[in-house]
C-alpha cells in the first residue's frame, strides 16, 4: 500500500474505529433453511419505525454447509425426486411462487413480492409499520421442486419522537437517503471476492443514476484508470455487517467518484 494510501485509509478509518462501540444495537435479517436454500427476512431500513415507510425484503440464496448448521430447517414437501444439485438460477424469478402474510399488532396483510432487476433472488414491497411490536411473516411457497410454509419473526418495530407519516417511496424500496440491506449484501459479496470488480462497480453506478443510492454530488474524475484500493474492501466488509452506518459508507463511494473509479 503506497503511504498515500495508507495515509487516506488511517484518515477515513480513525472516526469509523471510535464509532464501533458506539453504534447500538445492530440488527440482522432472520435466516431460515429451506432443503438447499435459505431465506433471510427482515426490514429494508433498519431499525424500523413507526409511521416511517419501508419494505419487506426476503433474500433467497443457495446453503452453504455452515448455513445449514447455524439456521434452523422449516418442514418441507419434496414435490418430486430429482438428482440435479440446487442451482444459484433457482433462487430467481419467484415472485409468483411465494406468497408472504406480515402480522403486526394483531392485523395480517399480504404482501406481493417484486424481484429486484440488478439483484436476482432479492423480493421486497413497501410495508409502513402502524404500530409497535415483533412481526411474523407468514411464508408460503416452492422453490425448485420444494414447497414450504413456515412463521418468521424478525425485528421489533420502534417509536421515534421524530417518527411522523411519511409518503410513499414511488421507485424500488427505500430510494433516496435511505439504503436496502441487499446492497450491503452485495457488498460483502464484493468485500469476500465472490462478484467481480467491474459488477461491483457497475451495480453501485446504476443504483446512483436510478436514485435509489443517493450519494451528494461529488465532482467526479474522467480520466483515470485506477483500480479499487484494497481498503475499500475493508471499508464495505464493516458496512455490510452493521460496524459502521450508511455515512461512512456514502463516503467511500464519494471517495471511489473523485478518483474516476466509479462514474455517474
Amino acid at each position: 500500500m503506497s503511504n498515500n494510501n495508507y495515509l487516506l485509509l488511517t484518515v477515513i478509518s480513525l472516526p469509523i474505529l471510535l464509532a464501533l462501540g458506539l453504534t447500538g444495537d445492530v440488527y440482522a435479517h432472520t435466516t431460515k433453511i429451506v432443503g438447499d436454500y435459505k431465506i433471510e427476512i427482515g426490514w429494508a431500513k433498519e431499525p424500523p419505525i413507526v409511521g416511517q415507510s419501508n419494505a419487506i425484503e426476503i433474500t433467497v440464496k443457495l446453503a452453504t454447509d455452515y448455513d445449514i448448521q447455524k439456521y434452523d430447517s422449516v418442514p418441507t414437501n419434496i414435490k418430486d425426486v430429482s438428482n440435479e444439485e440446487a442451482k444459484k438460477s433457482d433462487t430467481s424469478g419467484l415472485s409468483d411462487d411465494l406468497e408472504v402474510d406480515i402480522e403486526l399488532g394483531g392485523v395480517r396483510t399480504s404482501i406481493s413480492l417484486s424481484e429486484l432487476p440488478e439483484s436476482p433472488g432479492v423480493y421486497y414491497d413497501y410495508f409502513t409499520p402502524k404500530v409497535t411490536g415483533i412481526p411474523s411473516a407468514y411464508i408460503y411457497g416452492t422453490i425448485k421442486n420444494i414447497e414450504f410454509e413456515s412463521k418468521i419473526r424478525f425485528d421489533k418495530v420502534t417509536v421515534s419522537r421524530e417518527s411522523s407519516e411519511s409518503s410513499e417511496l414511488e421507485s424500488l424500496p427505500l430510494a433516496g437517503s435511505l439504503i436496502p440491506n441487499w446492497i450491503k449484501t452485495r457488498a460483502g459479496w464484493w468485500a469476500e471476492r465472490q462478484i467481480s470488480d467491474s459488477d461491483f462497480v457497475s451495480g453501485l453506478e446504476y443504483l446512483i443514476k436510478e436514485k435509489i443510492l443517493k450519494v451528494p454530488e461529488t465532482e467526479s474524475s474522467q480520466n483515470s484508470t485506477q483500480e479499487i484500493p484494497d481498503w475499500i474492501r475493508t471499508i464495505a466488509r464493516w458496512w455490510s455487517n452493521g460496524n459502521i452506518s450508511d455515512t461512512n459508507f456514502i463516503e467511500t463511494i464519494q471517495f471511489l467518484i473523485k478518483q474516476g473509479i466509479i462514474r455517474i
